[in-house]
Parts: structure tokens; C-alpha cells; sequence
């Protein structure tokens, strides 16, 4: 602005009231040194001919209207969007221009992004279980796990306490520039000692941490932990295009959703996808859902969708009968016989019960991304019918059982896909401590079956033993947590069309 007299100022300000407390604006000064602009904040005219540089920053992401569990008082929504305008005025002459900017949205990670950090409990509990997890990581260029204190907090599942994420946008010479987002799981209050150390544990200069959470009550703690959260791969289906992938939870039998997923849809670029969970008794989509990169002789699409198939896994379990085995334990792990196993899945058929359930949330799938069968894989697991379930129907008859009387469900074993995807190919699982043949681990008929079930996908498995981890309903992707590749390009078309 060469032209201006020396008595010309500027002013820069923020126009929406809502937006000004969340957006900062910065100048940098003839040292370097950037400050920040307020509302008397006034150029000088020999800055103005000069030049100005600007920096922006958003300090909350978009939102929508919510609850904060501390200070019990409700959280604005908003959608990112501000506007900015510069005044200008040299005597009686007055001009202002205003361009409008908006926050980058929140995207969560998938699978196809390559794995850069795994996360645990420091819980010594875990200790045999994490050093075995590590074991399994080393020559696959992944650093040993982070595991967390959370200050003495004897806490095991640390999938379900946040969900990792990223904010990002084009740099400079096809550059990208991303920040980590720590997405924190809807919290109760009696939950702020993990809230804490979420904060000092893994917010740093790069990676900043946004908790959503309601008035509303949870639909169950359960539904709420960020285990119920994962991330198709980017697809395009017909006109829908997700270059982002896109959010999966899983609800209620009422669909219900869990109250993390309006954070989610506010985000607009990965609108959520809602599968019935209710049938299991944690009732997590990554119990029976998984997304995996695989090689383009696979599938063109570059990934594929591995299922858990209760059918498959009760079939492993008459195959060992038909071995012989049918006075063997069904697991090495307790005294129960494959005999003893099938004649009370003869007494509770729940195969079939949750065969349907599962086959609703495939068609789904289908449907919303175009998936084609020959994209779809399933591995066997095996389940039963719960504690809880069975002390119910003890006084029933097995005739005068109905089928939903049955759930929910949970994994009689380890279940297979519920493990860390890692880089190029390969796969931590849970170990199967299924029917064996002999005493080595080769001869877990199980075991070798989960094995084959990802061989046809094109993957290597490490088996782990993390028992103590499924006798709580969890296995090997609810006891870690991950950070993955922030390099994608949320704004570009996706290539992952069938």
C-alpha cells in the first residue's frame, strides 16, 4: 500500500462474536517475533506500506453443541467458519476488505495409513502381555510401545480412551501441513484422572487433544469408549466420494449412537456409518469389523473387509471333534470339552442368530460403499452365550428359547480380529489357545485356521497370548492404541473406487 499518507492506520479483527474467542490472528514483527493482534491492536502507516505478515490460528475445532464435564456448562457449537476483516483509513478515505476462512475439520485414521506409533497401559499387570506385543514389532521398523502410566490408574484397554486423529491442509510446494488430534473418548467426571493424563502424557507441540461430551446420560460406558470407533479406507460409491474414508460406530438395538458421533458429523467430511453392536457384550464395531490394505492383485481397490464368521468358528470346532478330539479342552485355557462346547451351542444356537446380525451390517456396507463379495473375507471366532445370559435362561427350556433371548455374545476365544494391523502385510493376533492337536503351538487347529483366514489376504501373523486381556472382553486392538501416516490429502478425490 505504497500510496498511503503518514497518518494511514489498519486495524485487523475478527467479525463474529462466537468466533472471536476461538481464533487468534498474529503478526510478525520487524524481529520475527509474532504477536498477537487484538482489537487495539493499530498498524502504523509505515507498516502498512511496508507489508504486513499474518499468521491464523483456530483454538477449538468445529463442534457442535456440548457439554463440559468440569466446568458443567454447555459448549457452543461451531462450524470453523470466521471472518476476517482489514480497515484501513488515511483522512477522510476509508476502505475494509473481509475474506472468510474455516478450521480444518477433525479426520480420524484407517488402516491403509502406514503405522508410525503404538500406544499401551504401563498398567504391570500388562507387562508379559506388552514385552510380547513389543517382541512382535521388532524388524518391522515400529519403535517399541509408549505405555502410559495415567498416574497408577489400573486401567487395561487403552483403545477406548481416545480415538487418534489429524487436522491438515495444503503447504507450500505441494507440501501438507498436519497437526495430531487426540480425540478423547465421552467422558463422566469421575473420568478427569485420565483426562489429565492424556494432557500431559501426549499433548505436545504437534499434537493437541479436543474432548466432546453431553448433557445427555451415555447410552452405556461401553458404547461410548472410542473401541466403538473406526474408519472405512476412502472409497467413492456412485456420486458419494469419502477421500477421507469415513467413521463407523456401532449403536443400540434401537440405533442409538454413541455420543462422540455428532463430533464426528460435524466434521462434514466423514460422515458416520452406524452397525449394530448390540449383539456382543461390549458391544465395539472392532470386535467383528476390519478394514485392511492389501496388494492390488487382491483386490483393485487396494483393501478389503475382514468379518468375524461364527459359523467358520464353530465349524473348527467339529472338525476337532471329527479328529478325535471331542474329549479335548475346546481351549487350553479351561477344562471344558469340544463335546461338552457342542452340545450346549446345540442347546443355545446363537450361530445363527448372530450370523444375521453380522450379515445386516455386511449388506450395509455393501450398499454404502459398493463392496463387491470377492472384497469380503471373514475369519473365524468362536462365541458363546455370556455369563449373564445363561444365569437368565438356566430356568428355561432350550425349546422355549428365542433367538435374541441369546444376546449379546461374547468370544468363547481370543478373537482373531480383534489385533494391530501393522505396516507391509502383517498382523498381530490374539493366540487362539484353541483344540490342539499336540503340545506346540503348530498344532492349535484353531489357531491355524485365523492363520489361513489372513493368508488368503495376503498377510504374515504374530500370534500373541494376551488371555488376561480376554478374560476381561478384550483382546489385542483394545489393549493398544496408534498413531498413523497425517500425510493424506482429506481434500483430493479418492482413488478407491472398485
Amino acid at each position: 500500500m505504497p500510496q498511503l499518507g503518514p497518518q494511514a492506520s489498519g486495524t485487523i479483527k475478527v467479525v463474529q462474536d462466537g468466533a472471536r474467542k476461538l481464533v487468534r490472528i498474529f503478526h510478525k514483527n520487524n524481529n520475527g517475533a509474532w504477536q498477537i493482534v487484538n482489537e487495539t491492536t493499530v498498524f502504523r502507516a509505515d507498516e502498512l506500506k511496508k507489508g504486513l505478515t499474518l499468521g491464523i490460528d483456530a483454538r477449538d475445532t468445529r463442534r457442535p453443541e456440548g457439554w463440559d464435564v468440569r466446568k458443567e456448562d454447555l459448549v457452543d457449537a461451531w462450524d470453523g467458519r470466521t471472518t476476517i476483516q482489514f480497515s484501513v483509513a488515511d483522512g477522510e478515505q476509508k476502505s475494509q476488505d473481509r475474506v472468510m476462512l474455516r478450521v480444518a475439520p477433525v479426520v480420524t485414521h484407517h488402516h491403509a495409513q502406514r503405522l508410525q506409533k503404538v500406544f499401551t497401559y504401563a498398567n504391570p499387570k500388562n507387562k508379559a502381555i506388552n514385552d510380547e506385543i513389543d517382541k512382535a514389532l521388532q524388524g518391522t521398523g515400529i519403535e517399541p510401545m509408549q505405555r502410559i502410566d495415567a498416574w497408577n490408574a489400573p486401567r487395561t484397554y487403552f483403545q477406548d480412551e481416545f480415538e487418534p486423529g489429524f487436522m491438515s491442509m495444503p503447504g507450500p510446494n505441494g507440501t501438507t501441513i498436519s497437526m495430531r488430534i487426540i480425540i478423547g473418548r465421552s467422558q463422566k467426571v469421575e473420568d478427569t484422572i485420565l483426562q489429565e493424563a492424556m494432557y500431559v502424557e501426549l499433548r505436545n507441540a504437534g499434537t493437541g487433544i479436543v474432548l466432546h461430551a453431553s448433557q445427555k446420560p451415555s447410552i452405556h460406558r461401553n458404547f461410548d469408549s472410542t473401541g466403538n470407533v473406526e474408519t472405512v479406507p476412502p472409497y467413492k460409491n456412485g456420486k458419494k466420494n469419502y477421500p477421507a474414508g469415513r467413521v463407523f460406530v456401532g449403536t443400540d438395538a434401537n440405533g442409538q449412537k454413541p455420543v462422540i458421533t455428532d463430533f464426528f458429523r460435524a466434521q462434514e467430511v466423514q460422515e458416520p456409518l452406524t452397525l449394530d453392536s448390540s449383539w456382543l457384550t461390549v458391544g465395539h464395531v472392532d470386535e467383528f469389523v476390519q478394514f485392511l490394505p492389501v496388494r492390488r492383485d487382491v483386490s483393485a481397490r487396494g483393501w478389503i473387509l475382514m468379518v468375524s464368521d461364527p459359523a467358520a468358528g464353530l465349524k473348527v470346532i467339529k472338525e476337532a471333534q471329527s479328529l478325535g478330539m471331542g474329549n479335548k479342552p475346546v481351549s487350553s485355557r479351561n477344562t471344558k470339552s469340544v463335546n461338552d462346547f457342542l452340545h450346549t451351542e446345540n442347546d443355545y444356537p446363537i450361530v445363527s442368530s448372530i450370523s444375521q446380525r453380522i450379515q445386516k451390517s455386511i449388506d450395509l456396507l455393501k450398499s454404502e460403499i459398493g463392496l463387491k463379495d470377492s472384497e469380503i473375507f471373514r475369519a473365524p471366532v468362536l462365541y458363546t452365550v455370556n455369563i449373564d445370559v445363561m444365569y437368565r435362561l438356566s430356568r428355561k427350556k432350550p425349546k422355549d428359547i428365542k433367538p435374541e433371548e441369546l444376546l449379546p455374545v461374547s468370544a468363547y476365544l481370543p478373537a482373531s480380529i480383534n489385533g494391530l494391523v501393522l505396516n507391509n502385510y502383517k498382523y498381530i493376533a490374539p493366540k487362539s489357545f484353541g483344540p490342539s492337536q499336540n503340545a506346540s503351538s503348530n498344532g492349535d487347529i484353531f489357531q491355524n485356521a485365523v492363520k489361513d483366514a489372513y493368508a488368503k489376504v495376503g498377510y504374515d501373523v504374530d500370534f500373541v497370548d494376551d488371555w488376561q486381556w480376554h478374560e476381561g472382553e478384550g483382546d489385542i486392538h483394545c489393549g493398544t492404541n496408534s498413531l498413523r501416516d497425517t500425510s493424506s490429502d482429506w481434500w483430493k478425490l479418492s482413488d478407491g473406487g472398485a
